[in-house]
């Protein structure tokens, strides 16, 4: 007897080892799996199999099942969290030999995928399917819902990536070293749409694009920037049954660091411009307000305030004072020449200008400039002289002046009589005709670049 449970427990021994063996040798051969090789495997059971993915840089990873007309089966794919990263169905619907298939963008690292059945006979069809692998620095990395878990990204280089789910979203970081024009472009589908968003670390918005149903091409737009830390979020505006379709975009910039800063939407959050200085601004929307701000220092300031003319566009520009109320606005002309504005004295302080949508200005860059001017010095009547002679023989002489100064002869009533620019340090107004009595002129000087000066009273005497 004791022979025999000897006997029996060697059996039995030798069984434990058996299936041992068996059960460790059926998990190596599901172990590491092979990338970019057809495999072919029976699910026997619920949990079904799970395979282990060594990814050895960031890439793309292709999952592919072929279809068949009696079964359905499930790939998912997990990281070392034990999170999913992406879940894709084979179906019945389509002839057999045909694949379904769904890509994702994942960094270097180990990753699980488990097969497992989801309909029919797949405990007696062999499921067909492979993984494809292939290194790519350009392509999203999942997870990158949440925006800490953003992927950092270049200036002035093209991205690409896909929604796997309609509840997926991906997340890309970027930063701006100086004040910037930015300009963000997103490629086009036939079938899909997509939304990409520029937010900030508190998830304000600043730029809002949306691609367009087309077979090509790419949306744009600008957005001026300061200096931090920026968002890209991506999402798909469409039905689910486009997933995984791929996009592409770019975040770019110039060294232009006369830009708005958006948010510059209100007085408090206005862009400080220094004077005579172009900037560059864009509404990118027709509720799109640009504010900028400006300080006087001195009183009665010659104050001009230019926006640059764009045919076929028309912007409204308000000028507004420190406490909200308004100095002036004009709008611009439908022309490619030239600009508009708006000029008078100002007292010192703070201004503001907004810039708004008049007509047809979304997306369109424009170009302002606050700038101040001075008075010309007026003229000492010591380098005045009238000579006041017979019939309109009359002549005016102003001394000790630059080239290119333009002296106005005035009457005594304000109307101007005559102009000239000169050609030397003296110059000779003639021709005049300033009647047969004495009277009264005045004389005005304006140099190149200033305003006119104030006028310098001359008495003259009667004809001779």
């Amino acid at each position: 007897m004791k022979r025999v449970i000897q006997y029996c427990s060697l059996v039995l021994l030798f069984t434990l080892c058996a299936v041992g063996f068996n059960i460790s040798h059926a998990r190596a051969a599901a172990g590491n799996l092979a990338f970019n090789t057809w495999k072919t495997e029976f699910i026997k059971t619920v949990q079904g199999e799970t395979y282990t993915l060594n990814i050895p840089k960031d890439g793309v990873v292709t999952l592919e099942m072929k279809n068949n007309l009696n079964a359905k089966w499930d790939m998912v794919l997990t990281n070392k969290n034990q999170k999913e990263l992406l879940t894709m169905t084979s179906t019945t619907y389509i002839l057999n030999g045909n694949s379904t298939k769904k890509e994702i963008g994942i960094p270097k690292g180990t990753y699980t995928l488990q097969i497992k059945g989801n309909w029919g006979n797949f405990d007696t069809t062999a499921s067909l399917f492979q993984v494809k692998y292939s290194a790519r620095s350009d392509f999203e990395k999942e997870d990158n819902t949440l925006l800490q878990d953003a992927n950092a990204i270049s200036l002035n280089k093209a991205y690409y990536g896909n929604i796997s789910s309609s509840n997926d979203q991906d997340s890309y970081k970027f930063t701006v070293r100086a004040n910037s024009n930015i300009t963000l472009n997103l490629s086009n589908h036939k079938d899909v749409q997509w939304d990409a968003v520029i937010y900030d670390a508190s998830e304000r918005e600043y730029l809002r694009l949306r691609s367009k149903d087309a077979n090509s091409g790419k949306v744009t737009k600008n957005v001026g920037l300061s200096r931090g830390t920026y968002y890209v979020v991506v999402r798909q505006m469409d039905s689910p049954k486009y997933a995984n379709e791929r996009y592409n975009f770019k975040v770019s910039t110039n060294t232009n660091q006369n830009v708005e800063q958006e948010n510059n939407d209100s007085m408090s959050s206005a862009t400080v411009i220094p004077f005579a200085t172009n900037y560059t601004g864009i509404i990118s929307t027709t509720s799109d307000f640009d504010y900028y701000r400006a300080e006087i220092k001195k009183n009665n300031t010659y104050t001009v305030f230019s926006l640059r003319n764009k045919a076929n566009t028309s912007w409204l520009v308000t000028i507004y004072n420190e406490m909200g109320g308004e100095v002036g606005k004009f709008t611009t002309k439908n022309t490619n020449s030239g600009s508009s504005s708006f000029s008078t004295y100002l007292p010192q302080g703070l201004y503001y200008v907004r810039v708004t949508d008049n007509s047809n200005t979304v997306n369109k860059p424009y170009t302002i400039n606050v700038y101040t001017k001075t008075k010309s010095a007026a003229p000492s009547t010591k380098n005045i002289s009238v000579t006041n002679k017979k019939g309109a023989k009359d002549t005016v002489t102003v001394k000790k002046v630059s080239k290119q100064i333009v002296v106005r002869i005035y009457n005594s009533k304000g109307k101007l009589l005559k102009k000239s620019t000169a050609t030397s340090t003296t110059v000779k107004v003639s021709k005049l005709n300033l009647g047969k009595k004495a009277g009264t002129i005045y004389v005005t000087i304006q140099k190149s670049g200033q305003l006119e000066s104030s006028k310098t009273k001359v008495n003259f005497k009667k004809e001779k």
